[in-house]
């Protein structure tokens, strides 16, 4: 993603669990995996994603938070191999919906009626080249 997409995930997951970046890995995306997901028009998938993200991680964190008061000094690893071990689930899907957001799409105009962006972001770039044609 031209935005680094997936570098931001890996922000948000490492932030939330409280775990270096080293130790997540990030799978592409695809409808395989989420069959209802969104576009990643107008900078709108770090917002929708990464709450995505947070949501699952928060679901993590709190199957852990149990362990993690017995056993406050735990390492990150211990505390995933003795989670692991009790048999607590340790995958999760999150999924969020931007509140106040909705838009209809009318098959027979093509027009798309409702709020489709909380906000809009502009950018713009210069480039200056120098051709040598000798």
């Amino acid at each position: 993603m031209g935005q680094g997409l997936h570098t931001k995930m890996l922000q948000v997951a490492g932030r939330c669990l409280g775990v270096p970046l080293s130790r997540i890995h990030i799978c592409e995306t695809s409808t395989a995996t989420v069959p209802n997901t969104r576009s990643t028009a107008a900078s709108f998938s770090t917002d929708l994603n990464g709450m995505a993200v947070k949501d699952a991680c928060d679901t993590i964190k709190e199957r852990l938070n149990p362990l993690r008061k017995q056993n406050p000094n735990l390492e990150w690893n211990d505390l995933i191999t003795k989670a692991y071990n009790e048999r607590i689930c340790l995958s999760a899907t999150g999924y969020h919906k931007t509140p106040g957001m909705f838009s209809a799409w009318d098959a027979e105009t093509g027009i798309v009626e409702g709020r489709t962006a909380c906000y809009f972001s502009y950018g713009a770039a210069v480039s200056e080249v120098e051709v040598d044609c000798a």
